[in-house]
């Protein structure tokens, strides 16, 4: 967003940095990828403890977690 709002309303640029605002993904996508594993590495000692639940909810959309969790049990 900063990229855009410096391109459109800021001063006129040359080189190098014309470059990295014309193109943002070329860095963002890099400095997103990094940010979030680093952000997993930092915090992987704080599991939730129902991530399993939320886990096989997301793998059924439509279900709810419970019933999810029942028919899941009932399977095995």
């Amino acid at each position: 967003m900063a990229a855009v709002l410096v391109t459109v309303f800021g001063p006129t640029l040359s080189g190098w940095q014309t470059e990295l605002l014309a193109q943002p993904a070329v860095w963002t996508v890099p400095l997103a990828f990094t940010v979030m594993v680093a952000g997993s590495l930092l915090t992987r000692g704080r599991v939730p403890a129902d991530v399993g639940a939320t886990m096989l909810a997301a793998a059924h959309p439509g279900s709810s977690v419970k019933e999810t969790l029942r028919n899941a049990c009932s399977a095995s």
